[in-house]
Parts: C-alpha cells; structure tokens; sequence
C-alpha cells in the first residue's frame, strides 16, 4: 500500500525579523481556504507541521475541518539563515544552492536542514506506512526535500515554488519514491518530477 506525504507550503506572510511567529498576510488567510479545498481531496490520516506559526496557520482550517491534531514536529523547522536579518535574501539563497555547506554565522546550511528534514520525515515515513500525511512546511525545507528525492531540483525550481504550494510525494511499500507532483489548488497536477 502506498504512503502519501502531502507537503504543504505556508501561504503568503507578512515579512517581519521574527522568524517563528511571522503571520500570515491578509491574503495567506485567504489563501488558507483555498489549501482547505485542496487537501478536502485527499485522504488524510495524521497532520504534522513545523512548529512555525505561518506553517500551522495555514493547515489549521483542514485540521479543524477535519477535527485532527496538529503534530509540532521541531525538525520540520525552517532554515535559519543567520542570527541577524539580512537584507539582500538573493546573493544568499545563490550561495547555499551553488554549495550546500554554505551558511552565515549562526545559521544553517542546506546539508544541514536537509539532515535534520530527512530524518524527521523518514521517522513520520515509517510510522505511517499506507497512509496519507499531511506536512505544514517552508520553502527551503520543502526545496532540500525535492531535491534529495529529485536530484534535478535545483535553485531555479526553488525560486519558482508559490505561496502556498502542495507537493505530494508518494512511496511504495519500501519507501521508495514512486512520483512527486505539485497540485494546483484547483486540483489538478501543474508539474510531475
């Protein structure tokens, strides 16, 4: 029986210093309804997320739809770029895409988000066998996580990832990928991997 990982990107945000609470905008609550919709056509059977507000925020209205818990999982965290903000966000996501390793101080590299990712999500992974799981993510959690299943996931495609965006990665009985698709929020499948 096939295992679903349905990967969810928070909606659009209000871009403040604070990383962790970050809300969402008024058009990320609207968006919420749309990504309602969506998951309303899948077969959900547990919902985990980081434990970001704008990552829970934008699952919330399934969840309460659907009267399930959210699992706060700490590893499905974003990134941490550095321990100050920056401003010039795009010589800095080059950087970490052109060599994994790359990271300012006190941040995080891609290898090292992907590390931390993967883990957490192959203990979900093998919890949950044959079943559909719900994941409220970020972008570059979401982007190390396609790559390390799709190797030609690279920066362009990173950079081209919507606010919000739904990616379901399906596994055989093995956990071995057996397709990745973005879902458009109206349903239908905009891009296979």
């Amino acid at each position: 029986m096939n295992t679903k990982l349905i990967m969810v990107r928070h909606a659009k945000v209000i871009y403040t210093e604070d990383d962790k609470s970050r809300e969402l905008s008024e058009e990320g609550k609207m968006q919420r309804k749309d990504v309602l919709e969506a998951l309303k056509r899948e077969n959900v059977d547990i919902i985990y997320s980081s434990p970001y507000k704008r990552a829970i925020d934008t699952i919330k209205l399934y969840a309460d739809f659907r009267n399930m818990a959210i699992n706060i999982v700490d590893n499905l965290r974003e990134r941490k770029v550095s321990d100050v903000f920056i401003d010039d966000f795009v010589p800095f996501s080059i950087n970490q895409w052109k060599d994994f390793n790359y990271k300012l101080n006190g941040g995080e590299s891609l290898n090292e988000v992907k590390d931390r990712g993967i883990k957490a999500i192959e203990n979900i992974l093998n919890k949950h066998r044959g079943k559909g799981i719900v994941v409220g993510t970020h972008g570059t959690f979401l982007g190390v996580l396609l790559n390390h299943y799709d190797s030609k996931f690279n920066y362009e495609d990173w950079k081209a990832l919507k606010m919000p965006a739904i990616f379901i990665i399906t596994f055989d009985d093995n956990l071995n990928v057996i397709d990745i698709e973005e879902t458009a929020l109206e349903g239908k499948c905009v891009k296979s991997v």
